[in-house]
């Protein structure tokens, strides 16, 4: 079996010795920007990319498809990874983790198309408003093995950075530690 991993471009073209028995398609979202913080408000983490798998694709031998690679940062409220069939439908969409836009952690992506898998990205973590306002971790994608995790919250200690990225793919992962604890969850 071929496996093509795809990095870049707008289209992908199957192998002329492609079956669509037994294929696969996975697909990951891009990851959100965190806030950049000031002395008054401190940065909230970016939300982690979403994982989608499919199966049954209906796809053809040396034909071409459109596809989408999202750039990290887009947001939400762009378009994912995405792989479309030869009628135009997604028949896997992995949505963009959120950019956070105030000390609030923005969410993980969610909500896709491809129902093999899907496993949400982990949301961001919540910068600290008080004392000496440290920003947030940005939440783990999501991956094969599972969702990610959610970024730590920032810390009020004046020794306190800020709180760490969420694991990503799964299980095994933790969430982002709180600025000022040795542990994540």
């Amino acid at each position: 079996m071929t496996k093509a991993i795809i990095v870049s471009g707008t289209t992908y073209s199957t192998p002329s010795d492609y079956t669509d028995s037994g294929a696969l398609l996975e697909a990951i979202g891009a990851g959100g920007n965190g806030y950049v913080g000031a002395s008054s408000v401190p940065g909230g983490g970016g939300g982690g990319g979403e994982y989608r798998k499919a199966s049954s694709l209906g796809l053809s031998a040396s034909t071409s498809y459109d596809i989408h690679i999202p750039d990290g940062g887009d947001g939400s409220s762009a378009d994912g990874s995405w792989f479309e069939n030869g009628s135009g439908t997604k028949i896997v969409d992995a949505k963009n983790g959120g950019n956070a836009t105030d000390q609030n952690g923005a969410g993980g992506g969610t909500g896709g198309t491809g129902a093999l898998a899907n496993y949400d990205g982990g949301a961001g973590g919540t910068g600290n408003t008080s004392g000496d306002r440290s920003s947030a971790g940005g939440g783990g994608s999501a991956g094969p093995s599972g969702a990610g995790k959610n970024g730590g919250n920032g810390g009020s200690g004046s020794s306190h950075g800020g709180g760490g990225g969420g694991g990503s793919n799964g299980p095994s992962a933790s969430d982002g530690a709180d600025a000022g604890s040795s542990l994540g969850a």
